[in-house]
């Protein structure tokens, strides 16, 4: 009875990536066009009131970054997401992957957040033609971390964006952070375009992204996002930032293990 259970499992699972791999060709090539429509979207914009078409261009990243979640095979889970407030605001998420942006950005999309967002990203990743298109359309910044001019003209450009109502995602650790430790410094500068714009700050946990191992329950990789409850600036303002960023993290690394444990003991 308990090799008949196997084996009825082992042909499931046979199937399931059978026809995962056998739709894999037809989502790439669907992705392509895609982001053959995001250089046309750029250009238009560049010649328009690019507040007109902010709906159209999440829509369209937000199927681009579906279709990339598809073929890297991970499934994103929303913890939090329900009340988020509507308005602009400094989002600081831990940093454990390539594909977190794409997981933050999938997560505010499916809960109804359509507020511009722009992501701030390392410089190294413009050398690759879609992700500048992508970012372009988001009106996303890349930074050069080893460049005291770059941070500043980040800084400018966030501070701009931010009066176009524009929110900001940016990692707060400044690269990525692999296993279950926290030991890079989250950096208070971050916090500057939030307190001279009075404007909250979401931190944000993302677990799992990091983790290349199949889950045996289901057949996709599930990366966890939980949202932390936002500061208002209210809260924070008299708060010096090196303070305020220490309790982000604590705030961040204590959902992050209480998130491991029960997801752990799910798994």
């Amino acid at each position: 009875m308990h090799n008949e259970k196997n084996t009825s499992n082992f042909f499931t699972i046979s199937f399931r990536y059978f026809f995962y791999y056998l739709s894999w060709l037809f989502v790439f090539i669907a992705l392509g066009f895609n982001l053959i429509k995001v250089k046309k979207m750029w250009k238009k914009k560049e010649k328009a009131n690019e507040s007109f078409f902010v709906v159209d261009i999440h829509k369209i990243v937000y199927k681009i970054f579906k279709k990339v979640a598809y073929l890297k095979n991970f499934e994103v889970v929303k913890v939090g997401f329900e009340n988020i407030p509507k308005k602009q605001m400094l989002f600081l998420p831990n940093h454990k992957a390539n594909c977190d942006p794409i997981c933050i950005f999938i997560a505010l999309y499916e809960s109804g957040y359509y507020n511009p967002l722009s992501i701030i990203a390392k410089k190294e990743l413009s050398r690759f033609k879609s992700i500048r298109n992508v970012m372009g359309l988001l009106n996303g910044i890349f930074l050069d971390r080893q460049n005291g001019r770059s941070i500043l003209q980040c800084y400018h450009r966030e501070t701009e964006l931010i009066k176009k109502n524009y929110s900001i995602l940016v990692f707060p650790e400044g690269t990525r952070v692999i296993g279950h430790n926290f030991e890079k410094e989250f950096k208070p500068t971050v916090l500057k375009v939030a307190y001279e714009n009075l404007i909250a700050v979401a931190p944000i946990t993302i677990y799992g992204s990091d983790q290349k191992k199949r889950r045996k329950e289901g057949f996709k990789h599930k990366i966890i996002v939980t949202l932390n409850k936002p500061l208002q600036p209210n809260v924070f303002i008299n708060v010096k930032p090196q303070i305020l960023m220490n309790n982000i993290k604590n705030l961040i690394t204590t959902k992050y293990f209480e998130t491991k444990k029960f997801f752990e003991k799910k798994w």
